[in-house]
């Protein structure tokens, strides 16, 4: 399998962008070395469909914030699109706007490993793009579809953690970006304030 990567997409909800995202991103930015890291917000996640999500502008601005002095790049293309946000579409869009003449790599968390075979085009997904697989927990699932697996620093944290934290009052400064910390606590969001 290819190895020589350009670019690399990271697709998610982001709600909200947290320290886990970041590493995550910046570990295949050190494995690989791409010119590119794309961080691709989902309009409407196709995995997460019912999780209460806030809208898109708060989650693309606190993205931007986070990426702010990083080399991670933001692509818009699902929020632009609306609806349901399929790695697919977004694959193919990469390509053609960025012109790419080698196979970009997708990055997915070792947690959708057993529903990929769900996901739509799942085989098409898996020919278009060097999958990359991040540890995001500690058992081994057995992976069917080519992949490249990088042994990343696993930390244990969610979006829907973060959520929780600020929605009880508890304390979650250090697990995000201070500046998404400040976004989140001046404009109230998940229950802060």
């Amino acid at each position: 399998m290819q190895t020589d990567i350009d670019t690399v997409i990271m697709g998610g909800t982001f709600n909200p962008v947290h320290i886990g995202h970041l590493h995550l991103a910046e570990e295949v930015r050190h494995t690989f070395n791409p010119k590119r890291i794309f961080l691709v917000p989902a309009f409407i996640s196709a995995h997460k469909q019912g999780d209460p999500v806030i809208s898109a502008r708060h989650r693309l601005e606190m993205l931007r914030i986070a990426c702010s002095e990083s080399v991670f790049e933001i692509e818009t293309c699902e929020i632009e699109r609306k609806g349901v946000s399929y790695s697919i579409d977004t694959l193919r869009y990469i390509k053609e706007k960025y012109g790419l003449k080698t196979k970009p790599g997708l990055i997915i968390g070792d947690d959708l490993v057993k529903g990929f075979k769900d996901w739509k085009n799942a085989s098409a997904v898996a020919e278009e793009a060097n999958l990359i697989l991040g540890c995001r927990q500690s058992d081994d699932e057995v992976f069917a579809y080519r992949h490249l697996k990088i042994d990343n620093l696993i930390i244990d944290i969610s979006s829907s953690e973060i959520r929780k934290r600020i929605a009880e009052g508890r304390a979650f400064r250090y697990l995000i970006p201070a500046g998404v910390y400040d976004y989140i606590v001046r404009n109230k969001l998940y229950g802060e304030g």
